[in-house]
């Protein structure tokens, strides 16, 4: 069974009663036989109460877990939980660690965590290094090749010529910073990509990548930060839609969201749009994601140069 703690989402995804809840169901749905012992408490009041209506408590389902791990219980069963997300969690650590630990205390039972190197879990699951794995040491290879095409892209892009072992430094810098994360990449360069066009020297270069966050949401607050307020309240509507429209939208679509009446799109003429004004809109367009979103939302150019629209 598995979950994902996510701290955006309701309270059940980022808290220590969605796990259990979800792990159970996880349990129940592959052993329903083990249903009558494991939820015995709650079936001897379906008499009642309408079961179905009523929420389940922290003790109970602890309780619940108590009885998967005892040893009649699961005499010839073992489960594998995978937990992600653990630094997404909003609740007191130390209460889940506990928790953790309590369902790691059996030996039919294997988690599997995940989580950003955040104290409570270093310490909480360090006493034995060998059952660790750091991403940033399985990818850092990877995340250097990344770095340097990026670069590379972006220099050429951009028509600045840097020497060679200056970007070779660079992006052995940005390696240790990403800490194996691509989109934390893919975000800078597109940052020191400013510093390019600005013509920076080398000493400003290493200073704005110096003081770029390495968390991702400190990084996402930074860049939404250096963008000129007056272009907020279109990225908002623009976000807005990019996230509640389940395809992927063209570009063309997103021109029409800037316009300055938004009901003009739908004053048109039912005729198809001509070439000049698709090149005017598609070119306009393109300059505003890059210039206003600042790597955020981006549009694909691969897609853009087999059908624009």
């Amino acid at each position: 069974s598995s979950f994902y703690f996510w701290n955006p989402g309701s309270t059940m995804q980022k808290s220590l009663q969605g796990l259990l809840q979800s792990l159970l169901h996880g349990i129940l749905s592959a052993c329903p036989d083990m249903i009558l012992h494991v939820c015995k408490e709650r079936l001897d009041r379906r008499s009642h109460t309408a079961l179905g209506s009523e929420s389940w408590t922290m003790t109970e389902l602890k309780g619940c877990f108590a009885r998967i791990q005892a040893a009649d219980t699961i005499s010839k069963r073992k489960f594998y939980f995978h937990i992600d997300g653990l630094d997404e969690f909003n609740g007191n650590h130390t209460e889940i660690v506990t928790v953790l630990k309590t369902l790691a205390s059996s030996l039919r039972v294997k988690l599997c965590l995940s989580s950003r190197p955040w104290n409570a879990f270093e310490l909480a699951f360090s006493s034995h290094p060998s059952q660790k794995l750091y991403l940033e040491d399985f990818t850092k290879s990877d995340i250097r090749i990344f770095a340097g095409e990026s670069l590379t892209s972006e220099l050429q892009t951009s028509q600045v010529w840097l020497p060679q072992t200056f970007c070779t430094g660079l992006v052995e810098k940005i390696v240790e910073r990403a800490k194996g994360v691509f989109l934390w990449v893919h975000l800078v360069v597109r940052s020191l990509c400013d510093g390019f066009v600005n013509g920076d020297p080398s000493t400003l270069l290493y200073a704005r990548l110096n003081t770029l966050p390495t968390d991702l949401e400190a990084l996402f607050a930074s860049i939404l930060a250096s963008i000129d307020p007056i272009y907020r309240e279109h990225m908002a509507i623009t976000f807005f839609v990019a996230l509640r429209i389940p395809a992927l939208l063209r570009i063309i679509d997103y021109s029409f969201l800037d316009e300055e009446d938004g009901k003009s799109g739908f004053e048109l003429d039912f005729k198809p749009l001509d070439d000049e004004e698709i090149r005017h809109r598609v070119l306009r367009t393109q300059r505003q994601l890059v210039g206003r979103f600042k790597g955020l939302l981006e549009y694909s150019a691969s897609k853009l140069h087999s059908n624009p629209l």
